[in-house]
C-alpha cells in the first residue's frame, strides 16, 4: 500500500499540529504560579479556617547529668619561644630562651632551647622611646640549629646596641 497524499490527510495533520501548539500556549499563558490567580472564595475552601494558639504547657523535670567523660590527651609542649633583650645582652624576660651574648656594638647571639630549623623567627625594635634605629634595620640569621644572630643597626649604618624582641614560633 501506497501512501497518497490527499487533502483530508494535509488538513488532519495540521489540526492535530495547531491543536498541540495551541494547548502548549494556553498552558503557559494560565499556568497558576500565585495564589493571586485564585478565587478568593477557592482558596478559603482549600485553607480552611485557623484555629487559636493554646496555652503553653508545663515544664517538664530536668533530666539527670550523665557522668564526665575521661580526660583527654597532654597537649603539645609549647612551640613559642621569646625574650626581651636590653642593649647591653641582658635577659628582660623570656620563655625558650638559654642566652644571649653581645659583641659590644649591636651583633648578639641568642640561644634557644630548641632546633629552630623548622620554626618562624621574628625581631622586632623594642623601646619606649625613639632610639635612630630603623624599623627595617634589626635583622636575623640563623647560626646552627637553635642559635639566631640579631644586628641592629641605625640609620646611618652602624652597627648600634639596641632593645628589642626575638620570638620563634615552631
Amino acid at each position: 500500500m501506497r501512501p497518497r497524499l490527499s487533502y483530508a490527510n494535509v488538513v488532519a495533520t495540521l489540526a492535530l499540529v495547531f491543536s498541540i501548539t495551541g494547548g502548549a500556549i494556553a498552558a503557559g499563558h494560565y499556568l497558576i504560579n500565585s495564589t493571586k490567580q485564585i478565587n478568593p472564595k477557592v482558596l478559603r475552601a482549600l485553607k480552611g479556617t485557623r484555629g487559636e494558639r493554646g496555652p503553653t504547657g508545663p515544664k517538664g523535670t530536668e533530666g539527670t547529668h550523665g557522668e564526665p567523660g575521661p580526660p583527654g590527651p597532654s597537649g603539645q609542649p609549647s612551640n613559642l619561644m621569646w625574650a626581651k633583650i636590653e642593649p647591653e645582652g641582658a635577659i628582660l624576660a623570656a620563655h625558650g630562651v638559654n642566652h644571649v651574648e653581645w659583641d659590644g656594638r649591636g651583633e648578639y647571639v641568642v640561644s634557644f632551647e630548641k632546633d629552630l630549623t623548622r620554626c618562624a623567627v621574628v625581631v622586632t625594635q623594642n623601646s619606649d622611646e625613639p632610639t635612630g634605629v630603623a624599623n627595617d634595620a634589626i635583622t636575623e640569621e640563623r647560626l646552627g640549629s637553635s642559635k639566631a644572630i640579631v644586628f641592629t643597626i641605625n640609620h646611618e649604618g652602624k652597627e648600634t646596641a639596641e632593645r628589642f624582641s626575638i620570638m620563634a614560633v615552631c
